[in-house]
Order: C-alpha cells, then structure tokens, then sequence
C-alpha cells in the first residue's frame, strides 16, 4: 500500500471519529432538553432561547471544520487516485536503448573525419525495447536528401530490436550533439530516449554517453 493511500485511510478515520463524536453530543445534549422540557426546569434553570442559540452556533462552527476536513481529503483522495493511476501505468512503460552498432567502415570514416577536426553527422544504432511494455509510434531521424526524414515503427515489443537498425541524424546544433527518439506507451503518453554524442576530435575519440529518458503525464 503507498504512502498517500496509508495518509487517506488514516485521515478518513479520524473524519469518521469526529463526524461520530458530534452525532453522540448532538444526541445528549437534545436529551438533556428534553429531559428539562419534560421537568418543567428549562425557562427556570437553563434558559431555552440562549441554549438554542449556543446550540447552533456550535452546530455551525463543527460544520465548518468538517467542510474544511472534506475538502481535504477530496484533494488527498484525487492526489492518491493519481499517484496509483501513475504506479499502475508504470507497469507498461517502455524504454527505448540506443545502442551503436558501427561497423568497421563507418567506425574507420568517423575516426578520419575527427582525424580533419570533422564531428559525425550520423551514427548507426540499434534501438532496443528495455522496459516492460510495448514501444508505440516510435519515431526517429535519419539523413534524408541533404536533410532529415522521420521515420516511423508501429510498434516495438518490449525485449526486441529495430531491425535493421537505423541510421540516426545526430542533431548537431546542442552541446553536447546528441541522438534522440520518441515512442508512446499503451496509455498514449509520449516518450524520448536520449543519448549524448561525445566525440573528441583533439583526441580522436568517440563514444555515447548514458542514456536519459523522459516519460510525459
């Protein structure tokens, strides 16, 4: 059981309680009325219009406090519904892996283009579906006529490959250039998988970085 739903079981306890401790005082008090009503004691001893009088306007004040109460947890109640909406979606949720799969001429062509202080415009990767649901819409960038084209795969289940894989365009104009694509999950909420282009032409290195993801509401 999570946290928020333990805090609203809890806070409903303690409404019920209160909510019961008012019923009981209302009850004994209207019995005491009427047991001096009946006594003959009550304009004597009691004075009836100041009792009804003290009587709702503690009836009003308890009635406040519990309005208030409600709306707390309504807000509590909608905050919980949430986070379990959250938990039960997270149960599907892909994760898309980008991993570079070079072969020995592209890896030699790169290696020369750092060589000549050149950074690589495209990278061959394979994207693989590490989560625990299904990959949905997974688009991605490729070269395309001196440009970019989008390409889209229908679905990507979880533990398979692209196949083949693609040629990603690395966006080059942020810093660190970086490769990226997007997918949905069952629940249609959009995705992206990123991973850094870290490629040193001083030191003729290259590599990508950790993969960064972020999951939409």
């Amino acid at each position: 059981m999570s946290k928020a739903l333990i805090g609203l079981v809890k806070k409903l306890k303690t409404a019920a309680l209160f909510l019961g401790l008012v019923v009981l005082a209302f009850i004994a008090v209207m019995a005491l009325l009427l047991m001096a009503v009946q006594i003959g004691i009550t304009e004597k001893v009691l004075g009836v219009q100041y009792f009804q009088l003290s009587l709702t306007i503690v009836l009003a004040f308890a009635t406040l406090w519990y309005a208030w109460r409600t709306d707390g947890l309504v807000k509590a109640t909608e905050a919980s519904v949430a986070e379990m909406k959250k938990q039960r979606q997270d149960t599907f949720l892909p994760v898309l892996d980008i991993l570079d799969t070079l072969g020995v001429a592209e890896g030699l062509e790169i290696h020369l283009g750092l060589k000549e202080g050149k950074m690589p415009i495209s990278l061959t990767c394979k994207l693989r579906n590490v989560g625990v649901g299904p990959a949905l819409y997974v688009q991605y960038p490729v070269l395309w006529d001196k440009g970019t084209k989008m390409l889209t795969e229908d679905c990507l289940p979880q533990g398979s490959d692209l196949t083949p894989p693609a040629k990603l365009a690395i966006v080059s104009s942020a810093a660190p250039p970086y490769v990226q694509v997007s997918y949905r999950d069952v629940f249609g909420r959009q995705c992206t998988s990123t991973k850094a282009v870290l490629a040193d032409p001083k030191k003729e290195t290259f590599q990508l970085g950790p993969l960064q993801t972020q999951f939409g509401n």
